[in-house]
């Protein structure tokens, strides 16, 4: 990694998984030798010392005035050591996209994070994956949030938060166009919150909830919301139950929103009856092609992946 001829190097993957081992030393001293990095991948690579954090700290701060791309992903890293590359992330001022996955953060560090958030004006896509649990402490990133004009993807993939705080922040926040949330159980009072929030927001483009298993309740509360939002065009709640009251709540509400192109359903119980009455609301109202559901029925003409013929 030293060699001359790999210190222009613009693009550099470390990948874990594999039995073979290495020498953090000779790896922080092969870093040292890269300069013009533009995006820099350290995937499933535990960093067990202090040293390589530092290492890889420097090496953030290096190429901090190019570096358009960090990802960190399962990492197992200590606190102290996460402190030393959040810190040096704020010298990447070019940066446009960072993941943060499956590396669990303490109160002090989330509030670094959440400066590195509210500093970092050309930062667009911001991934933290797998990184909060039990209802972590997300208060100070909500908070940038809600100030933040570059953001425009969020993707807090089975994360346990504190989503009121979340959902506030999208009240004011214009410039979010994608927010996901796979995987995120969420309560019936934490989706009234989202519902309120899409009510007022006028930046969201796409919200995906698939695996949140939300209550038929919630489910309703959503269609509520839509008959007043006009900027939503997707709405994901793949592999969620519900019922066709569910769907058909959605039909009411897209009637009079022609924004929301497309609101995919997770399986749907219903009678024969319902079904079919179901089916006679999505003619009526022109949803066909805007909902996606996931049953097969001769009536509603749909395949087994859920779109419809």
């Amino acid at each position: 990694m030293a060699l001359p001829s790999s210190a222009r190097l613009r693009h550099l993957t470390l990948k874990g998984g594999y039995p073979t081992a290495f020498s953090e030393l000779d790896l922080c001293d092969g870093m040292a030798a890269f300069k013009t990095l533009e995006t820099f991948e350290f995937l499933k690579v535990h960093i067990t010392s202090h040293d390589l954090a530092r290492g890889i700290a420097a090496l953030l701060r290096e190429n901090g005035r190019h570096l358009v791309k960090v990802r960190f992903e399962r990492n197992d890293l200590s606190q102290p050591s996460a402190a030393v590359i959040l810190e040096a992330l704020l010298k990447c001022h070019l940066l446009s996209e960072l993941s943060f996955v499956g590396n669990h953060l303490n109160k002090r560090n989330i509030e670094t994070l959440a400066e590195v958030v509210r500093s970092l004006r050309n930062l667009k896509k911001l991934t933290l994956d797998f990184s909060f649990s039990n209802g972590g402490p997300f208060g100070p990133i909500a908070k940038a949030l809600e100030s933040n004009t570059s953001l425009e993807e969020l993707s807090l993939k089975a994360c346990q938060i504190q989503f009121e705080m979340l959902f506030e922040a999208l009240h004011t926040n214009t410039t979010l166009r994608l927010l996901d949330l796979t995987l995120c159980k969420m309560t019936i009072n934490e989706v009234m919150h989202l519902a309120r929030a899409l009510t007022f927001n006028k930046g969201m483009r796409t919200v995906l909830l698939p695996y949140c298993r939300l209550e038929d309740e919630g489910i309703v509360v959503l269609a509520n919301a839509m008959a007043k939002n006009n900027t939503l065009e997707k709405l994901d709640l793949c592999f969620t139950w519900c019922s066709t009251q569910d769907v058909m709540a959605f039909c009411r509400s897209l009637k009079n929103n022609r924004t929301l192109r497309s609101v995919g359903f997770g399986l749907t119980r219903g009678s024969d009856q319902e079904r079919r009455e179901l089916s006679h609301q999505l003619s009526q109202h022109e949803c066909y092609g805007r909902i996606a559901l996931r049953w097969r029925d001769a009536d509603l003409h749909t395949t087994d992946d859920g779109a419809e013929s």
